[in-house]
């Protein structure tokens, strides 16, 4: 009998976790359940797989081996996953925000009105100064002040099933991007104000430079015209305590 994807996530778990406490609690299940599992998945497998510490869970040879095979059947299963979502006709799902709590409260504030014009997508927000695992899907986005410290592969764009990050905008359904950080001047009560805004139409967004901000560009600019083809797109204007919905048509 081939072990199942259940015992070996189980195990890959217990593996990174290092103690039956803390794996149960990361995939919620039991303790018992844990142990359980891994004993069976020993035994299917014929060798010890973790030394049994006074502390924690410690690989063996063998279970440094598969270990490594299983990392690649959860990278290969997150990657047909991402591609699986992107079939559909239409842009939804789920997008993990993780950030730090200054962020996330400023995300917190300006994110019910971004996703009425995103009706099809659901955000999750995570306030937490822990460096999520974008691999694992633990965030899809990790939204820090200061560049963290990270190995891996830097990428002009990652795709999240109907979801595509970019930093230069293209126009394509489901973008968010951002390099031209749009602002927005309106007028208000006898006056001029100008903004930092999202740009949107429903379809895809053109985000606003947050912390430094350095400057932006008109949301009347032709290159938006570009970019949102159609003359009904939005203008999402920062406010202090929320968005301000505006047909970017308006502004000037």
């Amino acid at each position: 009998m081939e072990p199942n994807w259940d015992d070996l996530r189980i195990f890959l778990s217990l593996a990174r976790e290092g103690t039956l406490t803390t794996a149960a609690r990361a995939l919620g299940v039991s303790h018992p359940t844990v142990a359980r599992r891994v004993q069976a998945l020993e035994k299917q497998i014929g060798a010890r797989l973790f030394e049994r510490l006074p502390d924690r869970f410690v690989p063996t040879s063998a279970g440094e081996e598969l270990l490594a095979d299983t990392e690649a059947m959860e990278k290969a299963a997150l990657s047909i996953n991402r591609r699986s979502a992107g079939l559909g006709d239409t842009v939804s799902g789920v997008v993990r925000l993780s950030a730090g709590e200054a962020m996330a409260a400023l995300l917190a504030r300006h994110l019910p009105e971004l996703r009425s014009s995103l009706d099809q997508i659901e955000f999750e927000l995570s306030a937490s100064h822990t460096l999520a695992n974008l691999s694992r899907r633990e965030a899809d986005l990790l939204i820090r002040e200061q560049m963290p410290d990270l190995g891996g592969i830097v990428a002009s764009e990652v795709a999240i099933g109907p979801i595509a990050f970019r930093h230069e905008p293209t126009g394509a359904v489901g973008e968010i991007a951002g390099h031209l950080h749009p602002k927005a001047r309106v007028a208000t009560r006898g006056r001029s104000m100008e903004r930092r805004c999202f740009a949107c139409d429903g379809e895809r967004a053109v985000m606003p430079a947050f912390g430094a901000y350095t400057g932006g560009l008109s949301i009347r600019d032709p290159a938006f015209a570009k970019i949102f083809r159609t003359p009904g797109f939005m203008a999402h204007v920062l406010g202090d305590n929320r968005l301000h919905a505006i047909a970017a048509s308006r502004c000037y």
